[in-house]
């Protein structure tokens, strides 16, 4: 009965546990998470904690690759509001189901999310930070997103088809309607000797999914800053990521670069032209000379009806 009483006080006195375990992917709101602490995924392919880059004194929450010499880091937190130079940063899960980042200055992050059951924050294996309830991977109340001016996605309209956008609706780059095989605007898109890909298409869900032929390679997807879309696979004897290939390719792979009834050309140094020239003109021939073909062609003479 003395050990029963113990027991229950522990209970009582420590509600909320630090991480010791060494190497554990969830973390529980009756756990938080310090910057000595980190989430390893199960197959310890990705970790999470706080980290400094370079020389800098400022510390971030972030996911990087577990087994990589050269740290590589996947995802911030708290990339706009750092933790500054003598600030300590905690990871926890607060009421009503909101994962936080605070610091002796207040909240630095937030998930801004709510729970009805008992929400956890778990590390997946495909690098992803994922808060559900009651450990329902089917429960996903939040994964971790970040905000950009680009985003990349499989637009439904119709056919599926895969899009990268600037902002909310101008459209960068695409590659045409899947057809069963391949997308009809780009049959090389994705093709290579890394990943096999697939669209699924269900009840639930239109995804474009990759799949490794050689699991023990590791390769990521990157959409950087300029809206460039780049595939890499580490190379551990040269200790870096080697570009294997990146969309937009050039200049003629961009969504409407030279409006309705240009071409273009990525060997004419004047890169766009009208089709069936001269029955076709530019629209805007001042936008044409400097280097504005949006306007794109039209007819020299006007069909008569």
């Amino acid at each position: 009965m003395e050990r029963v009483a113990i027991f229950v006080l522990l209970l009582v006195t420590l509600p909320i546990q630090k991480i010791y375990t060494a190497e554990i992917d969830i973390i529980s709101d009756l756990q938080f998470l310090t910057e000595n602490d980190t989430l390893v995924s199960s197959a310890r392919t990705f970790e999470l904690g706080f980290f400094k880059p370079g020389s800098s004194g400022n510390s971030y929450l972030g996911i990087w690759y577990k087994k990589i010499s050269v740290k590589t880091v996947v995802w911030v937190a708290n990339r706009d509001l750092p933790l500054s130079v003598g600030s300590s940063g905690v990871l926890k899960i607060v009421h009503p189901g909101s994962l936080v980042l605070m610091s002796n200055n207040g909240i630095m992050w937030s998930s801004n999310t709510t729970s009805s059951g008992n929400a956890i924050a778990k590390l997946d294996d495909m690098g992803n930070l994922v808060m559900m309830t009651d450990g329902d991977n089917k429960n996903i109340i939040w994964q971790n997103p970040a905000p950009g001016e680009f985003t990349d996605s499989t637009d439904t309209h119709g056919y599926p088809q895969y899009v990268l956008k600037q902002g909310a609706d101008k459209i960068k780059f695409r590659v045409g309607p899947w057809n069963g095989m391949g997308f009809s605007g780009d049959s090389t898109f994705g093709r290579n000797n890394i990943f096999t890909y697939n669209m699924v298409i269900n009840e639930t869900m239109v995804a474009y999914t990759y799949d490794l032929i050689n699991s023990s390679v590791v390769s990521r997807l990157t959409l950087i800053s300029s809206g460039e879309l780049q595939r890499s696979v580490w190379v551990e004897d040269a200790t870096n990521w080697q570009l294997v290939v990146r969309f937009p390719r050039d200049i003629c792979d961009l969504y409407n670069i030279c409006g309705a009834y240009g071409s273009c050309s990525t060997v004419k140094t004047q890169r766009c032209s009208c089709l069936d020239e001269p029955k076709f003109v530019p629209r805007n021939s001042k936008g044409w000379e400097d280097a504005d073909w949006s306007g794109g062609c039209m007819r020299r003479t006007s069909l008569e009806l």
